[in-house]
């Protein structure tokens, strides 16, 4: 059979296949389920499909004799793998393949390890659960992978694209993505983890959010409620961190900065561009022992360099400074006042002369300066 005949007779297999799959929804419907499952395909000693078929034998009988007519079909036209013989960098179009196994929407491979690993109740229309317990250090396992690759001017690769559009009200709330994270061990864990290799001249950003406020929904690009109401102000928050009601101790940090050595640490740790204007630029509220606190070692704890009617203001607060520590009035450092605990004395300095007077606080008779 030459190459035009073993095309179509593929697409013979597909057609076939797509009336089969028809067929079982048909039949499910006419049966009374509201959320008819395909039976997977392959090995059923691997895969449970938690919610029965509402098909029953029928629905297993017509998909793996479909399944196995495909298979049987290829394997005798031997027809080779497009995946493997195509060029790494085909500029063809894709080809669609039949799949060796029917997609269901409720999949289980072994069996949960505890009972907190269970899900809550769910309303999902696919969900996938998988159970797996470690032996021996070393290995990843995935339930799902994206692989994609996308080179050329002007590409825009989303290998993972999320839209939820929300008009919530009381006490609804929405989220794109929602992960549950059960850190029970002396592992780290992370609910969300990335390796950000920056190679070419371009900007590597781990994560990036892009803020777009208005409070008319019809001012919003692509907006499905264009007939809302205009919407009180509300809060538009970039990034928020909270330490639930659930919690007995508190958090260690909220936003940890970490290098592996000074030739891997960071220019800036915390970088707010001039572009930007507000109301405060880091704003502390609650109670704390330390509103700011300054470790390490280098040239200045704290320089301000912009330009600001007063550099620091302080209302109802004091300065606190330890015995020796200096207040200097020049850039060169050589006009100074500091506090000598060994003589009492608060001393006036000029480097280049030395002290050039001084106030023994200790003084029996306060007199005028």
């Amino acid at each position: 059979m030459d190459n035009g005949g073993l095309d179509a007779l593929w697409e013979e297999i597909a057609r076939l296949r797509s009336e089969v799959g028809s067929l079982r929804l048909q039949l499910a419907a006419l049966q009374g389920s509201q959320t008819p499952l395909a039976e997977p395909i392959g090995s059923p000693e691997s895969v449970t499909d938690s919610t029965p078929h509402p098909s029953g034998r029928l629905g297993r009988r017509a998909a793996v004799a479909a399944a196995v007519a495909a298979g049987g079909l290829l394997a005798a036209c031997g027809r080779p793998s497009k995946a493997a013989t195509a060029p790494s960098h085909s500029t063809a179009a894709p080809q669609l393949l039949i799949p060796s196994g029917t997609l269901t929407d409720q999949m289980q491979f072994g069996e949960p390890l505890n009972a907190q690993a269970n899900s809550p109740a769910l309303g999902s229309s696919v969900t996938w659960k998988r159970y797996r317990e470690w032996t021996s250090p070393g290995g990843t396992s995935q339930l799902l992978s994206l692989i994609f690759e996308a080179q050329g001017p002007g590409a825009f690769p989303w290998p993972l694209y999320i839209q939820l559009v929300s008009a919530t009200t009381g006490v609804g709330n929405a989220t794109g993505t929602y992960v549950r994270l059960y850190n029970e061990e002396s592992g780290w864990g992370a609910s969300y983890h990335t390796d950000l290799f920056h190679i070419g001249s371009g900007t590597s950003i781990g994560v990036n959010v892009e803020l777009t406020r208005t409070d008319s929904p019809k001012d919003l690009p692509g907006s499905s409620f264009p007939s809302l109401p205009t919407q009180p102000a509300g809060r538009a928050i970039g990034l928020n961190i909270l330490n639930t009601e659930h919690s007995q101790v508190s958090g260690d940090q909220a936003i940890n900065i970490q290098a592996n050595g000074p030739s891997q640490s960071w220019d800036t740790a915390v970088n707010i561009e001039p572009q930007n204007s507000g109301t405060d630029a880091v704003a502390v509220a609650g109670s704390w022992v330390n509103g700011v606190h300054l470790m390490g070692s280098g040239a200045s704890g704290l320089t301000v360099d912009g330009n600001f009617t007063k550099g620091i203001t302080l209302t109802n607060n004091d300065i606190q400074l330890s015995s020796g520590s200096r207040v200097y009035f020049d850039t060169k450092g050589e006009v100074y006042i500091q506090y000598n605990s060994t003589n009492s004395q608060l001393e006036f300095v000029y480097t280049p002369r030395g002290v050039s007077g001084y106030i023994d606080v200790l003084s029996a008779t306060p007199h005028e300066l």
